[in-house]
């Protein structure tokens, strides 16, 4: 969604086929949506022929860990970036099985170097059109990375983004050359 105005705007995808994705998208995304409503207004679960949408009996599992749904959002949402932040440095979490202790996910370098490649890569973005787009999608894949990681205290299972950091630094230089 964050690449969408960039690729609708230079024409790099025809208008109809962005709007195919869109309705296709939509169409995926509504059950989760109305799982998302019936459980959060704890409405009655839907039922359309064969499909159903249940209301979860006990407390869904997003209100309980999501920052929107704390009684103090803020100091939660400060907690969660400093859980990120620590991750993200010392790459381990509180369950050994995540990780080899004084190696972290992958070896300890791996962070510095994601985060020279995430500087070049807004070099490039700022200074060059060429694959603006392919560089624009690395950038919004990052930054969906990081809100999941401010909304929902995280994990290194939990953390996605966490395992393939390094690759932003390799191919932020594989998309100049």
């Amino acid at each position: 969604m964050l690449t969408l105005p960039l690729v609708f705007f230079r024409g790099e995808i025809k208008t109809k086929y962005i709007v195919i994705g869109l309705l296709l998208f939509s169409l995926i995304a509504l059950p989760i949506l109305l799982f998302i409503i019936i459980n959060t207004l704890k409405l009655d679960p839907l039922r359309l022929g064969s499909i159903t949408i249940p209301r979860l009996p006990v407390e869904a599992r997003y209100e309980s860990l999501a920052v929107f749904f704390e009684s103090n959002p803020l100091q939660s949402l400060f907690h969660n970036i400093s859980i990120m932040l620590k991750l993200l440095w010392e790459q381990e979490d509180v369950f050994t099985w995540n990780f080899v202790e004084g190696f972290g996910y992958f070896y300890k370098f791996t962070f510095p170097l994601a985060i020279v490649g995430l500087f070049y890569l807004i070099h490039f973005i700022k200074n060059s059109k060429e694959k603006l787009l392919e560089r624009w999608m690395l950038l919004a894949w990052l930054i969906s990375a990081v809100v999941i990681g401010i909304v929902h205290p995280v994990n290194l299972t939990r953390f996605q983004f966490n395992f393939y950091s390094h690759y932003i630094f390799n191919s932020a230089l594989h998309l100049e050359v």
